[in-house]
């Protein structure tokens, strides 16, 4: 059972970092370049400004899918495989 853990572990975590640091940013972009600011700034135009300063900040943020781990989990599963691959190559005394 010792064994089977860390590829696991491994294959997971390899999941997580593909679509937190190369399929959410892509999306994040594409959807991004979708939004068109001049349909949003003739939709609030008659609006009170500061009103229509929050309408189209929230509309062109770029975050539109937030990260699915936190950095902190990142450097957790790095330390766990990390100490786990370090455990597995040490030569036993």
């Amino acid at each position: 059972m010792d064994a089977v853990w860390r590829p696991v572990m491994a294959f997971i975590y390899s999941i997580l970092v593909v679509f937190d640091y190369l399929v959410r940013p892509s999306l994040n972009l594409w959807m991004a370049r979708r939004v068109d600011i001049s349909d949003i700034v003739s939709a609030v135009r008659d609006l009170d400004p500061t009103v229509a300063v929050r309408v189209v900040d929230r509309t062109m943020s770029t975050e539109f899918l937030p990260p699915v781990l936190p950095e902190f989990v990142h450097l957790t599963f790095g330390a766990i495989l990390g100490i786990a691959a370090f455990r597995a190559v040490r030569p036993s005394k």
